[in-house]
């Protein structure tokens, strides 16, 4: 079968509802503006964000290191 897609809409998967992380799968990232600004344009990684507590995660941790592990920057 197909792999799942780690970045799948969890609302149309069924996973979720608008407005609330409530699937099992999914994960609520929060950061401030301005580290939100930096993942965006690239002058921040996001596992150095997570690692130093810049970038907080709540959920399970499974979804969340898929994540982190196609954010790396291909060698």
């Amino acid at each position: 079968g197909a792999a799942a897609d780690p970045f799948a809409d969890p609302v149309a998967a069924g996973g979720g509802a608008a407005g609330g992380p409530d699937g099992p799968d999914v994960v609520e990232l929060t950061a401030t503006a301005a580290v939100a600004g930096r993942l965006v344009a690239g002058d921040l990684r996001p596992n150095a964000a997570w690692m130093s507590g810049k970038l907080k995660a709540s959920g399970p941790t499974g979804p969340l290191l898929a994540l982190l592990a196609h954010a790396q920057p291909s060698s």
